[in-house]
């Protein structure tokens, strides 16, 4: 892991499609020292994660574009551009897109968790 100054420019992240979403790699725990990860992810409207739980991290959402529906312990929150979602470590959450295509930042503190998005570590139902 490094953890140095750096300078990702516009249209030179690694991008990857996993089912109907795509992925761009702003910042992976590799350059970050472990710190953090950064994604920019777009999904279409009737796409989202099931519920999950992120044991070892928090993560964030900052909504470029779009509207979502988050759903964390039973609680649905509506977001839309220009809103920012934290979920905190071990808490049951997912998100679907209702209306618009989304486009969002995902951020994970502390990183790896993009990890689970590479094709080299997907598993076989993700594949």
């Amino acid at each position: 892991m490094t953890n140095v100054f750096r300078v990702r420019h516009a249209g030179t992240a690694r991008a990857e499609t996993l089912g109907p979403d795509r992925f761009r790699f702003l910042a992976t725990v590799d350059e970050t020292g472990g710190s953090y990860s950064l994604l920019e992810v777009d999904v279409p409207v009737g796409s989202g994660p099931p519920p999950h739980v992120h044991a070892e991290s928090e993560e964030w959402f900052y909504v470029l574009r779009g509207h979502a529906v988050f759903h964390l312990d039973g609680i649905a929150a509506e977001a839309r551009a220009g809103d920012h979602v934290h979920i905190p470590r071990g808490v049951t959450h997912s998100f679907e897109v209702t209306d618009d295509d989304l486009t969002v930042l995902i951020g994970f503190s502390p990183g790896g968790e993009e990890q689970q998005f590479l094709p080299e570590n997907r598993t076989a139902e993700q594949a």
